[in-house]
């Protein structure tokens, strides 16, 4: 048990700044998700359906990311992630080309996704 401990003590010191980024930058979307939903009143009809919403959202961007993954044999995204910053060896054409193929990779995730969602809304209340 100690071991374990141990191991989450070390995984927060080594990670304490990526946490700390990740806590600041979704704290003010949360809050303000908060803040909206007490003034307007939501019942638990419409938190049902931001959750749904959130669902859906997450789908897509799992999917997207294993499309990414599986469809792209080139490593379109070792020059941004692992790097930070693209490095100098990737003419402006092939960033370029990098960034539209992964976007629209995304983008078709999220209609096709979208569109499953709405035929199943239709099939179910029409």
């Amino acid at each position: 048990m100690k071991n374990i401990f141990n191991k989450i003590k070390t995984f927060i010191i080594e990670n304490f700044e990526d946490m700390k980024s990740f806590i600041l930058r979704y704290s003010t979307s949360f809050i303000l998700l908060a803040i909206v939903l007490v003034f307007f009143g939501a019942t638990h009809r419409e938190i049902n359906t931001i959750l749904l919403i959130i669902m859906w959202e997450i789908l897509a961007i799992v999917l997207s990311s294993f499309a990414v993954f599986a469809y792209t044999n080139i490593k379109f995204t070792d020059g941004i992630l692992k790097k930070r910053t693209m490095s100098n060896d990737f003419s402006i054409t092939e960033k370029n080309a990098m960034i539209n193929t992964v976007g629209y990779i995304f983008l078709g995730v999220h209609i096709l996704v979208g569109l499953a969602v709405y035929s199943v809304y239709i099939s179910q209340f029409a």
